[in-house]
């Protein structure tokens, strides 16, 4: 296995899950921290990084908005990328002032502008139809392949930056050891 060196001070603050289904809006939240905190504007609780950090107001109005924004508790990682793309689209202490837009989450834009890159890899750029056995998925699986299908096809028709891709750990090591990227990474 490869040796990574980590830049000093780039330790993602741990965001808890509220219940047993929004691991993505942890996630989120987390890579959202990380991404202020470089830009100065971070919960950096008492100056460190790393452990775990509650949930400041503004955060707290923020977990809210995504998890109405994505509307449902059987998310997929897609419609996370989507909620990612609208709120960096839209929120000033990652945009500055000028890029603000109309300040509607749901406004969409490029989220590129203030120097932040998203590349969403995934085994499979649409629904698994494997997942309608899962307990979880289940019950709403049919409503949730057509919501799914939905989302993949309008990331595809903006051109959202996705690759299907199986990234190994040495791969995604490396990627973070140089200090100026975070993953979310989700798995079954």
């Amino acid at each position: 296995a490869a040796e990574y060196s980590v830049r000093r001070g780039s330790a993602v603050a741990h965001v808890r899950q509220r219940d047993d289904w929004d691991c993505g809006i942890g996630c989120m939240q987390m890579a959202v921290r990380w991404l202020r905190r470089d830009r100065g504007g971070g919960n950096d609780g008492d100056g460190t990084w790393g452990g775990t950090l509650p949930l400041d107001a503004r955060e707290e109005t923020e977990r809210d908005w995504l998890a109405g924004d994505i509307g449902t508790k059987s998310i997929w990682t897609v419609e996370l990328l989507w909620a990612l793309h609208r709120f960096l689209a839209t929120d000033v202490s990652l945009r500055g002032a000028a890029a603000a837009g109309t300040g509607d989450p749901r406004a969409g834009g490029h989220d590129g502008s203030a120097g932040i890159f998203l590349l969403f890899c995934s085994l499979r750029l649409g629904v698994d139809d494997s997942y309608g056995k899962y307990s979880f998925y289940k019950n709403n699986y049919s409503v949730d392949a057509e919501r799914v299908g939905c989302a993949f096809r309008k990331a595809f028709a903006s051109v959202l930056p996705m690759c299907s891709a199986q990234l190994s750990v040495d791969a995604l090591a490396g990627l973070v050891a140089c200090g100026d990227c975070v993953a979310i990474v989700l798995l079954d």
